[in-house]
């Protein structure tokens, strides 16, 4: 008996039919219905396991330690731990605030601390 399945998934770049075998992912093809497929799905293949793949969600050390904005000079590099949704959810929207305020978002559009939009 085969594990071998055909599967029907969606990403950015369109919609494609994947082959897997052994819970992996063998082959992506465009789906049929798709009348201008893009060429890149396909290459996801290439990098499921590569070395740059996030396998799991992460935060920096210094985020923890400082909170958003600390040690910008380490995004990309320094210590990571795994993220732990009890733990790094609640810091979120403080993170949030911080983005928007560089952005310059103005507060109407800003989020209040439990999640939802602030209504002008």
């Amino acid at each position: 008996m085969s594990d071998r399945k055909d599967l029907l998934t969606s990403t950015h770049w369109g919609t494609y039919r994947i082959e897997t075998e052994g819970g992996r992912i063998t082959a992506m093809r465009p789906f049929e219905a798709d009348p201008d497929p893009s060429p890149i799905g396909p290459g996801i293949l290439d990098v499921l396991d590569g070395p740059t793949r996030i396998k799991r969600p992460a935060v920096r050390q210094s985020w923890l330690d400082h909170g958003p904005g600390a040690r910008g000079d380490l995004r990309g590099d320094g210590d990571r731990r795994l993220f732990q949704p009890q733990r790094h959810f609640p810091l979120a929207p403080g993170a949030v605030d911080i983005l928007l305020q560089q952005l310059m978002v103005p507060p109407e559009g800003r989020r209040q601390q439990d999640g939802a939009f602030l209504r002008s």
